[in-house]
């Protein structure tokens, strides 16, 4: 499998192939809630790190130059920031939960956008992070404690097996997925895609869109994402749910 596949329905085909054959730089969020950004940045700076605002993701940087890793710094261990792609940042944003409302991030490890959910709810409201593997939710309770998010509750389990009750103001599937998004950090190799893996994977990111469903209350909002460009695990999973389910798409504005 190669970009190739994507030549003929892409209209900014040459933008797309610049795009994934740029090297990426490290980016990270900085947790607001416990140090505002204007000084974590001048700390940073400071020891020799120069950075530049991610535009239209707010309180993202890149990492121009530096000393070092940032994630080998004391404002790294400290939980002021969080190393995380600025558009993994884009599924939180887009569901803009708010201070209150009840949240379920239906797929949380290792936790980035479980954190800035938690952030972007200033930690008032419910926010249930869900995962079914227990080395990935290791890792979720790590960033968690980290970054002093209070407001969370972490379930061990199935997406797709969450039993129906309370409903959810705001859902976020970021599902798993074939992650084509990681092509720049594979040295501009795909993973593998076997028709096997996209037969279970498909059909886990619609099972788990229609539990998402389940759990969402009348008028709430679901945002479905993944790292993968395959119109099969995006725009066809969206496709079939649509045609029988009790919701609409509506258009995301984000300034970016």
């Amino acid at each position: 499998m190669t970009l190739e596949r994507y030549r003929r329905i892409l209209d900014d085909w040459d933008d797309f192939w610049e795009a994934n054959h740029t090297p990426e730089l490290v980016t990270f969020r900085a947790q607001a809630g416990l140090i505002p950004p204007h000084q974590l940045t001048s700390r940073l700076q400071s020891v020799g790190f120069r950075l530049e605002p991610v535009h239209g993701v707010e309180s993202y940087y890149r990492v121009l130059s530096g000393p070092g890793s940032v994630a080998q710094t004391l404002e790294h261990w400290l939980g002021f920031l969080h190393v995380q792609q600025a558009v993994m940042g884009l599924p939180s944003l887009a569901l803009a939960p708010t201070p209150g409302d009840r949240v379920l991030d239906l797929c949380a490890a290792p936790g980035g956008k479980t954190t800035h959910l938690s952030e972007l709810m200033s930690e008032e409201g419910p926010l249930i992070a869900v995962d079914p593997k227990e080395k990935r939710i290791r890792g979720l309770l790590g960033n968690l404690y980290r970054l002093g998010c209070m407001n969370v509750i972490v379930i061990a389990g199935d997406g797709r097996r969450l039993p129906l009750g309370p409903l959810f103001d705001r859902v976020l599937v970021d599902a798993p997925c074939s992650g084509e998004g990681n092509y720049r950090r594979q040295e501009a190799r795909f993973p593998e895609r076997t028709s096997r893996f996209i037969a279970y994977v498909t059909r886990l990111q619609e099972a788990l869109l229609r539990r998402a469903i389940e759990l969402t209350r009348p008028g709430g909002t679901i945002v479905y994402s993944t790292c993968t460009y395959a119109p099969e695990e995006n725009e066809a999973i969206l496709d079939r749910v649509l045609q029988d389910s009790p919701v609409t798409m509506d258009d995301i504005s984000l300034q970016i």
